[in-house]
């Protein structure tokens, strides 16, 4: 399926796309994500692989680059089709990858667009090879690409300029440390190869046959996965760490045991990791007091609209704050099973 980006703050314009989408016979194809502004939609872009973005330019044509940019620097390998009410194309010369669309435009001739650019645009799919030996292609080639790389339900994100590993993204992890934790996935993997529409910031300066081999020494251990372990009783699995570092929108992370210990957690010093002991704790006491079952999850969800997402595993408890544009349901949906499982390891 073939991911679509809309950024636009009119509810009106958005209602008429999901309509044109369900009305085209490309309607399998795609699914729709949405962001009301510039700024939403970077911090979705930076960690959402998508294959095409429709951003209706809400600023003036002289701001219309700077608006533009910040999402092209968070999502450098997806074309874009601008929105615009006037002529923009002076101002917006220097971009690669983006066509524009005069206001107002019919939603259906813009999912029409769409379906177009995307053939036009497409990418390379590699099914079922193994990331090292791919990468090793790409590098002796001299590629400038980004890899989208999907294992068991992960998905991270590999930039290269002129066959050099120049960043990564995976989740909330960006740089050396996301590209040495897509780099352990040494089993067979789901790679897209994605052309770059402008150049990725270069954070990473080791050669790539070193992070590959780096990878593979840690590939058992999960170092990589718990930077910030405390307790020492015991760890999850690298795969459960991996997953929940890959969400979409976490901020923060925290993982106990159901004693209490902290297994491990995203940023040294927060307090996350106590709130969850807490809140177990308490719920341990009700379902003894009420012969309760209760539930296996907990959803809160803040002033600011950011949400804490807790759920309770025999042996495990995980604790996640996320961003407002997180949906719970999915995230819930995604992780259960896996924290439902999951076994203390010594």
């Amino acid at each position: 399926m073939l991911t679509i980006m809309l950024v636009t703050p009119d509810k009106s314009f958005e209602d008429a796309i999901r309509a044109a989408l369900r009305a085209s016979e490309s309607a399998a194809a795609f699914g729709l994500r949405c962001a009301q502004t510039g700024v939403e939609a970077a911090h979705m872009l930076a960690t959402t692989p998508v294959d095409m973005v429709i951003a209706d330019i809400v600023v003036s044509d002289e701001e219309a680059p700077n608006w533009l940019s910040s999402m092209r620097e968070a999502r450098p390998d997806a074309p874009f089709l601008l929105l615009a009410a006037k002529d923009s194309a002076p101002h917006l010369s220097g971009f690669k990858g983006v066509w524009l669309a005069r206001k107002p435009a019919p939603a259906a001739k813009l999912i029409e667009a769409v379906v177009s650019i995307t053939k036009k645009e497409a990418k390379a799919f590699v099914a079922g090879t193994h990331i090292g030996q791919f990468i090793q292609v790409i590098t002796s080639d001299g590629k400038t690409c980004s890899l989208t790389v999907r294992s068991r339900g992960r998905v991270g994100t590999l930039y290269f300029i002129q066959g050099q590993l120049v960043d990564a993204v995976f989740g909330s992890q960006s740089g050396r440390d996301a590209a040495l934790l897509i780099l352990c996935w040494q089993e067979e993997a789901n790679i897209e190869v994605r052309k770059l529409y402008c150049l990725r910031k270069r954070t990473i300066k080791d050669p790539v046959d070193s992070l590959i081999m780096e990878s593979c020494r840690l590939k058992d251990g999960a170092q990589t996965a718990q930077p910030s372990v405390q307790g020492g009783k015991g760890r999850i699995s690298s795969d459960l760490l991996a997953m929940l570092l890959s969400v979409e929108g976490m901020t923060k992370m925290a993982v106990v045991m159901r004693d209490g210990t902290l297994v491990a957690q995203k940023n040294r010093g927060d307090h996350l990791g106590s709130l969850i002991t807490y809140m177990s704790m308490e719920l341990e006491r009700i379902r003894s007091l009420l012969e309760w079952t209760g539930p296996n999850s907990i959803v809160l969800t803040c002033k600011s609209g950011d949400k804490y997402i807790v759920i309770f595993g025999p042996e495990i408890i995980v604790g996640l704050k996320t961003l407002a544009t997180v949906s719970a349901p999915q995230t819930l949906a995604t992780l259960s099973n896996a924290v439902l499982r999951a076994k203390i390891e010594s």
